[in-house]
């Protein structure tokens, strides 16, 4: 059983490192430390485990694309807050 009641050993792993590691690209020392960190990091694993469930989609075999699938759509949340940016500066130099 994981033990995940205490702070994780290793700081988290970034989301270029993650999408490596799910994609299954990492070198076995970096994939090795992810999967440690993932054995005690509860919000890791559960972006892991989720990230994994939904690029596979009810398939079995490889993973593909999906950091390229995570950094579009990091990319579309920095234009969708960018948008509700300028349109607050816009409203209160309205008023």
């Amino acid at each position: 059983m994981l033990d995940r009641t205490r702070e994780p050993s290793s700081p988290c792993p970034d989301e270029t490192e993650l999408a490596a590691y799910i994609d299954g690209r990492l070198a076995p020392r970096l994939r090795e430390r992810v999967e440690a960190h993932l054995a005690e990091c509860e919000e890791c694993s559960e972006i892991s485990t989720e990230t994994t469930r939904m690029e596979r989609g009810g398939r079995q075999g490889p993973l593909r694309w999906t950091s390229g699938r995570i950094a579009a759509i990091g990319g579309l949340v920095a234009v969708i807050l960018g948008l509700a940016y300028c349109a607050a500066a816009s409203v209160a130099s309205f008023w």
